[in-house]
């Protein structure tokens, strides 16, 4: 009898031991269960955040990029409008504002050659404009005194034909002007500039061979231009060979070109 008993209790034990094990596998199994799943669905949630991501990055990528190819177009866009309406307002500005050449800036102590552009001052409608000027040509000689010739016997001219003093000569200065910035009528541009004929460093007369000079001009240009550059003419009495003179262009009290004579 006690051995049915032991025998029985030893059924109850393993029965026990094996319920208790198959609950312990199966706590085992859910925690593993669960940790697989839990690992999964960290998995798939890293997966999906990260694709996410990449999809957000991709798009902002996406949007910056179409953002500068939009603000290189509206440059581009503006480039070429602002180009257009530059080029116009530098067309308007060339024809109302701006000369077609430079000057050069120059005095008594520091003259220009013959052919270099000047700045000089011409009256404009109430005030001096300073233009680019310059000397283009001297004639001196009998060819000079045939050009003051012509020039007198004309009938527009207001001068009467004198030959030049004893030992001195006639010349004639030939000198280009801009007009652009002069105020035009309907004949045209005003094309006389103020001139004169100057000795050089501190004097304001000609020393020549021991004598004093004191030199006027006599305007050859009575007429207007409806261009922008034209050409003009004044002819003065120098003593025979000398060179040792500038030509000024310019209002004496504002700017003037200063050239060296020959």
């Amino acid at each position: 009898m006690e051995d049915k008993k032991i025998a029985i209790s030893l059924t109850t034990v393993i029965i026990t031991i094996v319920i208790i094990g198959v609950l312990i596998l199966g706590v085992i199994s859910f925690i593993i269960y669960s940790n697989i799943n839990k690992d999964n669905n960290y998995n798939l949630s890293q997966q999906q955040d990260t694709h996410q991501k990449l999809n957000n990055t991709n798009l902002t990528e996406q949007t910056n990029n179409n953002n500068i190819l939009n603000n290189q177009n509206s440059i581009g866009n503006s480039n070429f409008y602002g180009t257009s309406n530059n080029s116009s307002t530098q067309q308007n500005s060339s024809v109302a504002q701006t000369t077609s050449v430079n000057g050069e800036t120059s005095s008594k102590s520091s003259p220009l050659p013959i052919g270099s552009w000047g700045i000089a001052s011409k009256y404009s409608s109430g005030n001096y404009v300073d233009v680019p000027v310059k000397v283009v040509n001297v004639t001196r000689g009998n060819s000079a005194t045939q050009m003051v010739k012509n020039y007198c016997n004309n009938s527009s001219s207001i001068y009467k034909y004198e030959d030049a003093k004893e030992g001195m000569e006639w010349i004639v200065i030939d000198y280009t002007i801009d007009l652009t910035n002069i105020e035009g009528y309907s004949t045209g541009k005003d094309i006389k500039v103020d001139s004169k004929i100057t000795g050089t460093g501190d004097n304001t007369s000609i020393h020549y061979k021991n004598n004093v000079y004191i030199v006027s001009t006599m305007n050859m240009t009575s007429g207007y231009s409806k261009e922008n550059i034209a050409n003009g003419q004044f002819a003065a009495q120098l003593p025979i060979g000398c060179t040792d003179y500038l030509i000024a262009l310019g209002s004496s009290s504002h700017t003037q070109a200063f050239f060296i004579g020959k």
